[in-house]
């Protein structure tokens, strides 16, 4: 049963869309920003899925939990390795991308070029490519793109669907 069929089936019920629209908004993310996809729809998207989500609750539980804000503290508690484990492996998965589009690009830039000059779309990491960046100062451009797009993004529509869903008898013409 795919997520679309999970919310067919609960039609009439109170149901939690964000973490649907998070996968999707990922996806989405992970396209324009690297070049590829994510797969956050399918099967919530292997390791790097897993491991960003798994830093957005640390954050999250760091916001909640005063105490953890305390750089001693969070560094002496449990949560402080499985934070910094998601984080590697998460900051690995894009080194590898950027390690491959750089490849890619250093092989094909006339490729790359004509892309642009034909109007054709190119991910945020490539067209930063060959701008004398180093890979760390692109894998942090990327991450911020993809940690600030994906969650502002995911939270907006998920409010949009909240708000269309309380006034649904004023939104006649969206469906039209």
């Amino acid at each position: 049963m795919n997520d679309l069929d999970k919310i067919n089936s609960r039609i009439g019920e109170c149901t939690d869309v964000y973490p649907y629209v998070a996968l999707c908004t990922l996806d989405a993310i992970c396209r324009t920003a690297m070049g590829v996809s994510g797969k956050a729809q399918h099967g919530n998207g292997g390791d790097f899925v897993k491991n960003l989500e798994t830093v957005f609750k640390v954050w999250q539980q760091r916001m909640v939990q005063i105490w953890l804000q305390i750089p001693i503290l969070f560094s002496l508690s449990n949560i402080k390795k499985v934070h910094d484990e998601a984080v590697k492996s998460t900051l690995q998965f894009t080194e590898k991308v950027i390690k491959e589009k750089h490849e890619e690009w250093e092989m094909s830039k006339d490729e790359y070029y004509k892309k642009l000059e034909d109007g054709g779309k190119l991910a945020f990491l490539d067209l930063m490519l060959g701008n004398g960046m180093t890979d760390n100062e692109l894998r942090d451009e990327t991450m911020t793109i993809i940690i600030g797009g994906q969650e502002t993004t995911a939270t907006e529509l998920s409010f949009a669907l909240l708000i269309i869903n309380r006034h649904a008898s004023r939104c006649t013409r969206i469906g039209s």
